[in-house]
C-alpha cells in the first residue's frame, strides 16, 4: 500500500517525555488503540490515557508490517507489536514483540497523560435532514434530527447539531468555508468511501466533529468503512471509533476505543487544541483523579453508557468552620462553662449551615445542568441529586468511565480528570464519582451465642437496681446500616430475653434512594446492631437508617439524615469501614454540637495502621473488643473480668480488636486506592482530649503523641446471641460492640433526663471519657472507678501492622476499656470529673428554740412524749401513691428522748432503700441529690395533757457514705430560721397540733434543695 499523506507535521515531544500533550496526538484512545497490519502514520503522536485491566490484552496492538512516524512517541500502559513494525520512541510498561515479552526502559506515564476532549452536549432534536443520491444539498447552522446522506451535504459556516448521521456509500460531507462544529448525540455511521472534508483542501482544524454517544451493542459510536477519507479533527470520547481497510485519515482523531483495519493511512494536521473552549467550568476541584503507581489499582473497564443514571451527593462548606470547631471542644469539655450547653437543629443550621441563597444557588446549578434533586437537608449543607452520565459529565466537565473496585469485582463510576462546574458558591465536595471502596462490616465473627440481654446488662450494670431499671425510655438511637432486617428475627430474638422485649421500638426510618438502587435485602450485621442495642436499653426507640452507600460509597447522605433526623438522635452507633468524606465530617460535627454521642466500631482485623477510612473522621468515638468472662448466672458479682479480643484463626483473618495510629500508614492496602494519592491522608493530628493521656502513657503502649491513636473504649465482642434467619447464633465483632456502647449511653441520658429534663445530654463524650482516664493512681481515682482496665499484655498482631498489647491504662487494643456501673453515675452528673457515686445516707439534724418537744413525764404531769417524722422526697416522686418517698422516725412518741429548749438535736442517720410503696429509691449522688425535706410533729396526749407545740430553728440535710466525714458529706440544707414565731422569738417555724395562733400547724413546707437551702 502506498500512503499519500501530506500536510504539517507538529513538533514531537522530545523523547522519554512525561507530560505529553493533547495537541500533540495523532491517534488518541481511552482504553484500546489497535492498528491493523500495513498501516501509516506520519505527524502526531499515538496514545492511550488510562491502564485498563489486565486481562482485557495489551491496549496498544500494532500490526505486521506497519510504519509509524519514527520522528514522533507512542504511549500506551502495555503494547504488542507484530513483525516488521517501524515505530519511534516508546513510553509503555511491557512490550510484546511478536510474541516476545520485553520490560520497557520508558515506563507509561500514567498520571501526566492529558485528558480526552469533552463533547459539547448536541441541541434539542430538529427536523430530520436527508440528502438523496445526486443530490446537492446546503444546510444552514441548526439544530436538527436524523442526518441521512447519500448525495453531497454542503455546510456553512457555525455549529450543527444532529441526533444521528448516517452517510452510505460514496456519500460527501464538506465543510465549504471558515470553520464548521458539528455535534452528534448518538452515533455516525458512514459507509465505504465516504467523504467527509473541508473544502478546498483547507486545513483539519476547520472541521471539528464531537460525537457524544457511546458504543450500542455491536454498534460504534462512530464507523467509517473501507476507503473512507476523513480531514477533520474528531473526538468520540464515550465510544469506539472503528476505521475499516484502506482508509485515510487527515488531522487527528480522539475515541475511548480506535479499532482500526489493515492498510489505513492518518496523517497528523493542526492537533486538538489544548485549551479549548467549553472544556472547563470556572470553579476548579481538586481530588478526584490520580492514577496508583501500581498499575492493578483501580483499572479502566469501559465507558459509562450516556443514559446510565449516576447519584452524586454535593457538599456545601460549614459557615465559620473554625467557630464550629470551638464550640464542639467547649460543648463536649467537662471543664469548660458551655460544657452540653448544645444548639438545636435549626439552631445550627442557623449559625453553621450555608446560606439559603448558596444551597439555593447550588439547587439551581443542579436544575440548570438538568440534574434530578432527590434529597435535601435542613442544614443546607448536601445536595442529593442524580442524572445520567451525559448530563452528570458535562456538569462537572469530565467524560465517566467505569473503573474496577477495591474487591476486584465491581465497579465505579470515575472521572478522567479534575472535574469543574460554572457556579460562583464553593463546594466542599462532590460524591458519587470516587466510589472505589467497597464498605466492610467490621463484625459478625463473634462466637458461641451465650449472652443475653439480661447477661450483658448484669455485666455492665451490676446489681445496682437505679441502674437496673434504666431502660433507654425516651432516648433515639440511630444506626448506620448498608442493608435491611427481617421483623422475625428481631420479634424472635425480644421474646427469648427476660423479660421480653418490644420489637415496636425497632422503626426503619427513611432515606431519599437514587433512582438507580434496587433496594435492600436482610443481613445479620444489621440484625446484630439492632439486638445489641435492644439488650443494652431495650425500651430506647431504635431508628434504622438504610443508606444506599452500595451506591454512594462515602456515606455522606445517612450521616446528613441522621444529623438532621426527626425526632433528634440521643446516641448512635456505625459498624462499617468506606471511604471517608468531609461531608460526612461536616454531619458528624453536627451531631457532636447536638449533643449526640455517636461511637464506630474499630475494626476486626487488629492493627493495620492508619484505617484511611470513616474511622479517621473526627467527632465520634471508635470502640474496640473484648472477650467477656462471667461467673455463672444468679451470682454476684456476675462481672468477672476481660480479655482482649483475639481470636483469629489465621493471620490477616477477622476477630481481633482493631487499634493503632493514624498516621497516614496503612498496612492493608488500603492506600492501593483512587484517586491516589488523596485516596490516602496525610493522618490524622492527636486530638486535644488525648494529649495529657499519651504524654503521660505513650511508653508503655506504644502509641504516639503526635497522631489519633484508636480505639477509645471497648466492649464485648464475642459470644454474643442473636436471632437470624430465625434461628439463633453466636455474632460479634467490634460491630457487636459499638452498638453497646451506644445503648450504654442512652441509659445514661435517660437518667440526666429523668433528674434535670432540660439538662444536656451525653454527647461527644471523648473528652469526658479521657478525663477520667488521667485520674487514674490519684487519691480520687475516676478511672478505677468508672472502667474495666483490659491489662492482659495481649496483642492485636494480625499479620498487617506491628501490633500493640493491651497494658495498664490506656492502650491501643482496648482504649480506655469497657464500662463499669460507677461510669452512669458519673456520666449523668453535670459535673463528671467530680466524684459522683450513690450515697447511702442521709443525715438530719434539727436546732430546737424556746419551745421544746418533749419527751415521756412532760409538764412534771407524765404526758407523753412527742414524736416527729421526716418525708425525704427524690427525684419524680408520687406523693398520692408514696412513690419517691420515704418517711423516716425522728423521735418516735411515747419516749423519754426530749429536744430541749435552745439545743441541737444529735444526728439522726437513715439508710437510703426504700420509698413508702416499697420500691427502691433513685439514686443520690452529690451532683443529684433529694428535692427537698418535710418535718412532721405527731402528738400524743391524753386530758388533762395538751397538745405540744415545737419551735423549730435550724435543719441540717447531709448525705454521705460512712463514715460521716464533714469533708465528703453533700450539703442538702444549711436552714437558719429569722422569722418571728407565734410565741415569740425567731426560727423556722413553730409546729402545732392546727394551724393557729399556736403554730403554723403539724408539719413545716417542703423544703427544697437548690437555691436557698443554704449549702454552699
Amino acid at each position: 500500500m502506498e500512503c499519500l499523506c501530506a500536510g504539517d507535521k507538529r513538533e514531537p515531544p522530545p523523547i522519554g517525555s512525561t507530560s505529553p500533550s493533547l495537541s500533540a496526538f495523532l491517534l488518541y484512545a481511552e482504553r484500546f488503540l489497535r492498528l491493523g497490519d500495513c498501516c501509516r502514520t506520519r505527524g502526531g503522536s499515538l496514545g492511550v490515557h488510562a491502564v485498563a485491566r489486565s486481562g482485557d490484552g495489551d491496549q496498544l496492538r500494532i500490526g505486521h508490517s506497519t510504519v509509524l512516524d519514527p520522528e514522533h512517541n507512542l504511549y500506551a500502559p502495555s503494547t504488542s507489536l507484530g513483525r516488521g513494525v517501524t515505530l519511534g520512541a516508546i513510553q509503555t510498561d511491557v512490550i510484546d514483540d511478536d510474541g516476545v515479552r520485553l520490560r520497557s526502559p520508558l515506563p507509561f506515564p500514567a498520571a501526566t497523560m492529558p485528558p480526552q476532549l469533552l463533547a459539547p452536549g448536541a441541541g434539542p432534536a430538529g427536523a430530520d435532514v436527508g440528502v438523496a443520491a445526486g443530490e446537492i444539498k446546503a444546510l444552514l447552522p441548526g439544530d436538527y434530527g436524523v442526518l441521512t446522506v447519500t448525495g453531497t451535504l454542503l455546510l456553512n459556516p457555525g455549529v450543527y447539531s444532529f441526533t444521528s448521521a448516517t452517510f452510505t456509500d460514496g456519500a460527501r460531507v464538506v465543510a465549504i468555508a471558515d470553520t464548521v462544529q458539528i455535534r452528534i448525540r448518538d452515533f455516525i455511521a458512514a459507509g465505504r468511501r465516504v467523504r467527509l472534508i473541508p473544502a478546498f483542501r483547507r486545513c483539519a482544524g476547520t472541521l471539528a466533529i464531537f460525537v457524544a454517544g457511546d458504543d450500542d451493542g455491536s454498534r460504534p459510536a462512530v464507523s467509517f468503512g473501507e476507503g473512507c477519507r476523513v480531514r477533520a479533527l474528531l473526538a468520540v470520547p464515550h465510544g469506539t471509533l472503528a476505521i475499516a481497510d484502506h482508509a485515510h485519515l487527515t488531522g487527528a482523531f480522539a475515541a475511548f476505543d480506535i479499532i482500526a483495519g489493515n492498510e489505513v493511512c492518518a496523517e497528523f494536521q493542526d492537533g486538538f487544541p489544548q485549551d479549548a473552549p467549553g472544556q472547563h467550568g470556572s470553579q476548579q476541584l481538586q481530588g478526584y483523579y490520580g492514577p496508583h503507581p501500581d498499575r492493578s489499582v483501580a483499572p479502566l473497564v469501559g465507558p459509562v453508557p450516556a443514559g446510565t443514571v449516576v447519584p452524586l451527593t454535593i457538599g456545601l462548606p460549614v459557615r465559620d468552620p473554625a467557630g464550629l470547631q470551638t464550640f464542639i471542644r467547649q460543648v463536649a469539655d467537662p471543664k469548660s462553662a458551655s460544657f452540653r450547653k448544645y444548639l438545636t437543629q435549626p439552631e445550627f443550621a442557623t449559625n453553621y449551615g450555608a446560606t439559603d441563597a448558596d444551597y439555593q444557588a447550588l439547587k439551581d446549578w443542579a436544575t440548570a445542568a438538568g440534574l434530578t434533586i432527590y434529597a435535601t437537608f435542613p442544614n443546607r449543607l448536601l445536595l442529593c441529586v442524580s442524572g445520567t452520565a451525559a448530563q452528570v459529565g458535562q456538569a462537572l466537565h469530565v467524560n465517566l468511565a467505569y473503573r474496577l473496585q477495591s474487591d476486584g469485582i465491581g465497579t465505579f463510576v470515575a472521572v478522567d480528570r479534575e472535574p469543574s462546574l460554572d457556579l460562583a458558591v464553593p463546594i466542599l465536595e462532590i460524591n458519587g464519582v470516587k466510589e472505589f471502596r467497597v464498605p466492610q462490616h467490621a463484625g459478625g465473627t463473634g462466637g458461641g451465642g451465650s449472652y443475653r440481654a439480661a447477661d450483658l446488662r448484669q455485666a455492665y450494670l451490676g446489681t445496682d437496681p437505679n441502674l437496673q431499671k434504666l431502660d433507654g425510655t425516651g432516648q433515639v438511637v440511630g444506626l448506620l446500616e448498608l442493608n435491611s432486617y427481617n421483623p422475625a428475627d428481631i420479634s424472635g430474638y425480644d421474646a427469648l430475653q427476660v423479660p421480653p422485649l418490644n420489637p415496636a421500638n425497632v422503626q426503619l426510618y427513611s432515606i431519599a434512594a437514587p433512582p438507580i438502587f434496587s433496594g435492600y435485602s436482610p443481613n445479620a450485621e444489621t440484625v446484630l446492631d439492632i439486638e445489641m442495642v435492644q439488650a443494652m436499653a431495650p425500651n430506647a426507640t431504635v431508628l434504622v437508617f438504610q443508606t444506599a452507600l452500595g451506591v454512594t460509597l462515602h456515606g455522606d447522605a445517612v450521616f446528613h439524615a441522621m444529623a438532621n433526623a426527626n425526632p433528634p438522635l440521643t446516641s448512635a452507633s456505625c459498624s462499617y469501614n468506606f471511604g471517608r468524606s468531609d461531608n460526612s465530617q461536616q454531619a458528624l460535627d453536627q451531631m457532636a454540637a447536638n449533643g449526640v454521642s455517636f461511637f464506630t466500631a474499630s475494626g476486626d482485623f487488629g492493627d493495620v495502621g492508619d484505617p484511611q477510612s470513616n474511622l479517621d473522621l473526627l467527632s465520634q468515638t471508635l470502640v474496640g473488643g473484648t472477650i467477656l468472662n462471667t461467673a455463672a448466672p444468679g451470682t454476684v458479682p456476675y462481672y468477672l473480668s476481660e480479655n482482649t479480643w483475639n481470636q483469629a484463626s489465621a493471620p490477616q483473618q477477622k476477630a481481633v480488636t482493631g487499634g493503632g495510629i493514624m498516621d497516614g500508614n496503612n498496612y492493608n492496602q488500603q492506600c492501593y486506592c483512587w484517586p491516589w494519592p488523596l485516596c490516602c491522608g496525610s493522618g490524622v493530628d492527636i486530638p486535644s482530649w488525648q494529649i495529657g493521656i499519651m504524654q503521660t502513657s505513650a511508653a508503655g503502649n506504644g502509641g504516639s503523641t503526635r497522631w489519633r491513636n484508636f480505639p477509645d473504649v471497648a466492649m464485648a465482642a464475642t459470644n454474643l446471641e442473636i436471632v437470624y434467619n430465625g434461628q439463633t447464633q453466636g455474632s460479634g465483632g467490634t460491630s457487636a460492640a459499638a452498638p453497646l456502647w451506644a445503648g450504654y449511653i442512652a441509659l445514661v441520658n435517660q437518667r440526666i433526663k429523668s433528674i434535670d429534663p432540660a439538662a444536656g445530654l451525653v454527647g461527644f463524650a471523648n473528652t469526658t471519657f479521657y478525663d477520667i482516664g488521667l485520674t487514674r493512681g490519684l487519691a480520687d481515682d475516676l478511672y478505677k472507678l468508672c472502667f474495666n482496665d483490659i491489662a492482659d499484655n495481649v496483642g492485636n498482631f494480625n499479620g498487617f501492622g506491628p501490633g500493640y498489647n493491651a497494658v495498664a491504662g490506656y492502650d491501643l487494643c482496648t482504649g480506655l476499656g469497657s464500662p463499669q456501673p460507677a461510669l452512669i453515675y458519673q456520666l449523668s452528673s453535670p459535673t463528671p470529673l467530680a466524684k459522683n457515686q450513690p450515697l447511702d445516707l442521709i443525715r438530719i439534724v434539727i436546732g430546737t428554740g424556746g419551745d421544746n418537744l418533749r419527751g415521756n413525764g412532760g409538764f412534771g404531769s407524765g404526758c407523753s412524749g412527742t414524736g416527729c417524722t421526716a418525708d425525704i422526697f427524690f427525684p419524680g416522686y408520687d406523693e398520692a401513691t408514696g412513690v419517691g418517698v420515704k418517711t423516716v422516725t425522728i423521735k418516735p412518741t411515747g419516749t423519754s428522748q426530749e429536744f430541749a429548749n435552745n439545743t441541737t438535736s444529735p444526728p439522726f442517720d437513715f439508710a437510703l432503700d426504700k420509698d413508702n410503696a416499697g420500691n427502691p429509691l433513685p439514686a443520690v449522688t452529690p451532683s443529684q441529690g433529694i428535692v427537698g425535706i418535710r418535718l412532721n410533729i405527731q402528738q400524743d396526749y391524753e386530758f388533762p395533757c395538751t397538745a405540744d407545740n415545737w419551735n423549730i430553728t435550724t435543719l441540717s440535710v447531709d448525705l454521705f457514705n460512712p463514715p460521716y466525714s464533714a469533708a465528703t458529706a453533700v450539703c442538702q440544707l444549711r436552714l437558719v430560721g429569722t422569722q418571728e414565731l407565734q410565741s415569740g422569738g425567731t426560727g423556722l417555724i413553730r409546729l402545732s397540733e392546727s394551724a393557729g395562733s399556736s403554730g403554723s400547724g403539724p408539719s413545716t413546707p417542703i423544703y427544697l434543695t437548690g437555691p436557698g437551702s443554704g449549702c454552699p
